[in-house]
């Protein structure tokens, strides 16, 4: 199945494995760093599969349907990780996939005009370069 469903958002994986290939080609291969990423298995998870990945260096974070994980994953393996048989795709973790659309549709600000969110950061991020981003 090609869709990774994350709340009520659904994603069509072909599109976004498109756009992914597109922006690849732009990107400077040389940077030695680690992102987030959406990794697609092929089917049912084994243990042996998510151990292989791991031997790469990899983080698994959440489950998202459809025998996905959000993942940590460095960039300098991810061409080794896309190529293993039982991985049928890796995606960007867009934006997109990081918003509960239902808290979107029911947030309300105050008097003031301000809304309050809750943040969920991934173990290693930095809350202090987070709020300087704001």
């Amino acid at each position: 199945m090609n869709t990774i469903i994350n709340e009520t958002y659904k994603q069509d994986l072909q599109q976004q494995l498109q756009l992914q290939t597109q922006s690849e080609s732009d990107q400077d291969s040389s940077q030695s760093q680690a992102n987030y990423y959406v990794l697609q298995f092929k089917g049912p998870i084994k243990d042996s599969w998510k151990q292989a990945v791991q031997t790469y260096g990899a983080q698994f974070y959440s489950y998202i349907p459809e025998y996905s994980f959000i993942v940590k994953l460095p960039d300098a393996n991810l061409e080794k990780i896309k190529n293993l048989q039982f991985v049928e795709t890796i995606l960007p973790y867009n934006p997109e996939f990081k918003i509960n659309t239902e808290t979107v549709l029911h947030a309300e600000a105050d008097e003031n005009n301000q809304l309050t969110l809750d943040l969920y950061l991934f173990d290693s991020q930095n809350i202090n370069e987070i709020k300087q981003q704001f």
